[in-house]
């Protein structure tokens, strides 16, 4: 007889998820300094303190 065991996939707080950001001025982002147009990884909780915007992904 075989068992089968199903493994469940670890949960993943959202907050914790980085996304894609280009930086919108010449300056410090994060804590590093930054250019205009760099894109970057932030969580959505740290992007919203820093002067970034999202970066759509065109299919």
């Amino acid at each position: 007889m075989s068992s089968t065991k199903t493994t469940k996939k670890p949960q993943v707080d959202p907050k914790l998820v980085k996304g894609s950001y280009t930086v919108l001025a010449d300056g410090r982002v994060a804590g590093e300094r930054k250019k205009k147009g760099d894109v970057i990884e932030l969580t959505a909780d740290q992007a919203k303190y820093e002067n970034v915007a999202s970066v759509s992904k065109k299919g």
